[in-house]
């Protein structure tokens, strides 16, 4: 069966204050078609591609998806407002909603979660720092905590408050909230309540 090869031009807005190299990075990636040729100007993107039609049509649908996800971003940097998917794609990692929520409270910060969506008053910056920390403190943890319960609460005093999580473990055993075995540490109490606790601790430093 013979493929008939097509040519179209896409035109998408695109929000401000993107890095470039980040909305051409993601089109890309993204792009189907045997041929694309991507220009950005005025606040647009020109996304020209040559293919079948079904390549077309597959790639017409995953440039918007970038640009839709840059959008959300977009809307995160600026409102406070934001998807847990488009931090994770920033970050690069999955890791705990609950425990960035809690994280940034700590930091001093307001912030909620209600399905998918974050709301917090944290600058974009910290945001994102807040949660690599997160992310960098479970890494940590993976072998030594036992329970996702004490790994989380571990990695969200360690990076809301800027402290190793060897000193949070060993912390939170002197308090009596976690008890070590052969080099291993569980959680004698319920989560949240270790959170409280480790929290005022090292508050009052």
């Amino acid at each position: 069966m013979r493929r008939v090869v097509q040519r179209r031009l896409f035109v998408l807005s695109v929000p401000p204050g993107i890095p470039l190299d980040k909305l051409l990075e993601r089109l890309s990636s993204a792009l189907k078609a045997s041929v694309a040729r991507v220009r950005v100007r005025d606040g647009r993107v020109f996304i020209e591609v040559t293919g079948t039609k079904a390549q077309i049509r597959e790639s017409w649908a995953e440039a918007k998806a970038v640009v839709e996800e840059l959008w959300e971003l977009y809307r995160l940097m600026r409102g406070g407002e934001g998807s847990v998917r488009v931090i994770v794609r920033e970050v690069g990692r999955t890791f705990p909603p609950d425990a960035l929520v809690e994280a940034l409270r700590l930091r001093g910060y307001a912030a909620s979660i209600e399905g998918d969506m974050l709301r917090t008053n944290a600058p974009y910056e910290v945001l994102i720092e807040t949660a690599r920390r997160i992310v960098e403190a479970l890494d940590a943890v993976r072998f030594s905590a036992q329970g996702a319960g004490l790994r989380k609460t571990v990695a969200i005093v360690s990076a809301a408050l800027g402290v190793g999580v060897e000193e949070v473990l060993e912390r939170a055993v002197g308090e009596g909230l976690v008890e070590r075995s052969g080099g291993k540490y569980r959680l004698l109490v319920d989560w949240r309540r270790a959170l409280r606790g480790l929290a005022a601790v090292f508050k009052r430093g």
